[in-house]
């Protein structure tokens, strides 16, 4: 009797596991100012960012709000750990576990 009563609760914790599982991961949301790549991603995502192009101006670095692991004590920063390439105006960017926007600089002449 212990044996099904064992087998009965293990298949109704299982059956109630398989309905939350497998779970969904949250999505958190990228905006992108003067570039490409906006939207909602789960962290730790590959997404694919590009500068607008200006005419008057070079492009000189991505900025981000991600505060998860700040490089200065500023709210803007770099964030170089986050960016496959921080100075090109086409790189790619890992999502953290956070909303956060990120905006091409320029330099004017």
């Amino acid at each position: 009797m212990k044996r099904l009563i064992l087998a009965v609760l293990f298949l109704a914790v299982a059956s109630s596991a398989y309905a939350i599982w497998p779970f969904s991961r949250p999505t958190y949301t990228l905006t992108v100012i003067n570039g490409s790549g906006s939207g909602s991603y789960k962290a730790g995502t590959m997404i694919a960012l590009a500068a607008v192009p200006r005419s008057d101006a070079s492009f000189t670095a991505w900025l981000s709000t991600d505060t998860a692991k700040p490089t200065d004590s500023s709210t803007w920063g770099t964030h170089p750990e986050r960016f496959e390439h921080v100075n090109d105006a086409t790189t790619m960017f890992v999502m953290p576990k956070t909303a956060v926007t990120i905006q091409a600089t320029y330099l004017l002449p």
